[in-house]
């Protein structure tokens, strides 16, 4: 809603934070980690996995199950700054001026989007579907 967008955009404008570095960071890793999974998932495919190697493999699923729904978590934030036409904080999600560094929140995530879809390309086409 408007006012809760423009407490948001007033706290970001006035405050020189870390909120958008860890955005980006998770988004980064969490596209690095699902590539060591699909790599791990090829490799559990061509051969005989140990009781103690399925178990690893099992832990790590669910790691990796908890940073999907962090990576959810970040997505829907995003978008909530983003919807109701709230100009000032769509641009602020491109570019922050004030930052020592500056991100372009909609092409990381459209990177990230882009990126996902060919991991899902190469596992599929890997696993013969």
């Amino acid at each position: 809603n408007a006012p809760a967008q423009d407490q948001l955009m007033d706290h970001l404008r006035n405050r020189n934070d870390c909120m958008l570095d860890s955005m980006v960071e998770k988004i980064h890793r969490s596209l690095k980690e699902l590539s060591d999974r699909g790599r791990e998932l090829s490799y559990s495919d061509s051969v005989v996995l140990t009781a103690k190697q399925r178990s690893a493999q099992a832990l790590l699923a669910e790691k990796q199950e908890a940073d999907a729904q962090r990576i959810m978590s970040v997505l829907r934030l995003l978008q909530l700054f983003c919807e109701g036409h709230h100009l000032e904080l769509q641009n602020y999600m491109r570019e922050q001026p004030a930052n020592h560094h500056s991100y372009n929140m909609v092409s990381e995530v459209a990177a990230y989007v882009k990126d996902l879809l060919q991991l899902e390309n190469v596992h599929t086409v890997a696993g013969g579907l």
